[in-house]
């Protein structure tokens, strides 16, 4: 059977979907030169390989419960693990993106949204998520189906259902080769080039996506087992400490620190108001699994 192309979009000319969000249909973006990332190139998986694959990926036990924090990591990691099988069959693997009208806009402070697996009964907000994409044969019909246990646990999840699951009607979404990590987006960007003199954006402008993705250099590649393993941290302070009475004056200083931008700042020393043991403790937590995904991720 022929490989199915699925090409990736990059110009905000938008093609409205009937349950709601809109996948980017492009050419050219407007905002910058050779802005058109490459999509996936996908060809449907028999079961066999579908079982193999789903197998690996439960396996390799990657955090969960973090949903809104480093989705690129675990998407880039699952991908990297997972490419050699599916190439073996002739096929690739691909990238879904999903963006909130947040940073798609600039009237828009929409997010994505569900429920927050570390803290039951509460929502979670975030702008852009990201996890692996697959085409399998199911039957007479092929299914374009995303690996995401975040959202749905030990099981592929079609990917109409997936945009679903994050409850945005307004979200923008597209496919992209897996080789891509993550986007540029107008915060401090410098645009150089002919008419742009080197143009900076203001530090108070909206992070907007531009369409420009972008490949994990070899001097970058840290940033993947060093994600994975604060994804690990926010599970472990949640289960160890939030949980525990005898931090209870602590708990909505432990809580916040399993945000995005609060656990580096744990295990760089510099929070304080917290028991030593606790910090401690977490920093050699985090060390552990860090080493831990330095020695998988290769």
């Amino acid at each position: 059977m022929k490989p199915i192309i699925i090409a990736i979009l990059t110009s905000l000319f938008l093609t409205s979907t009937s349950f709601g969000q809109t996948n980017i249909k492009f050419k050219e973006n407007g905002l910058m030169n050779n802005a058109n990332a490459f999509g996936p190139l996908l060809c449907p998986l028999d079961k066999s390989k579908v079982d193999e694959v789903l197998k690996k990926t439960i396996e390799l036990n990657l955090p969960k419960k973090h949903i809104n924090g480093y989705c690129e990591v675990r998407a880039h990691f699952l991908c990297k693990k997972l490419a050699p099988l599916v190439k073996s069959n002739g096929c690739e693997i691909g990238k879904i993106w999903a963006f909130a009208p947040s940073i798609y806009t600039m009237v828009s402070d929409k997010k994505l949204t569900t429920e927050n697996p570390l803290f039951k009964g509460e929502n979670i907000t975030w702008g852009y998520h990201v996890a692996p994409l697959l085409a399998l044969k199911n039957g007479n019909k092929i299914d374009t189906v995303v690996i995401d246990f975040s959202i749905k646990e030990n099981a592929f999840i079609p990917y109409k259902e997936w945009l679903k699951k994050l409850n945005c009607p307004d979200a923008i979404y597209t496919f992209t080769d897996y080789n891509y990590y993550l986007f540029y987006t107008f915060n401090g960007l410098t645009l150089t080039g002919a008419g742009h003199n080197n143009f900076t954006t203001p530090t108070n402008f909206p992070k907007i996506i531009t369409g420009h993705f972008w490949y994990l250099t070899n001097t970058a590649t840290s940033s993947v087992p060093s994600g994975l393993a604060y994804n690990d941290l926010a599970i472990y302070l949640t289960d160890k400490f939030y949980s525990n009475n005898a931090y209870s004056q602590y708990k909505e200083q432990i809580k916040d620190l399993t945000k995005l931008n609060e656990m580096p700042k744990l295990i760089s020393g510099s929070v304080s108001n917290l028991p030593n043991e606790l910090v401690t403790d977490c920093i050699n937590y985090y060390n552990d699994r860090l080493k831990y995904w330095r020695t998988q991720d290769k």
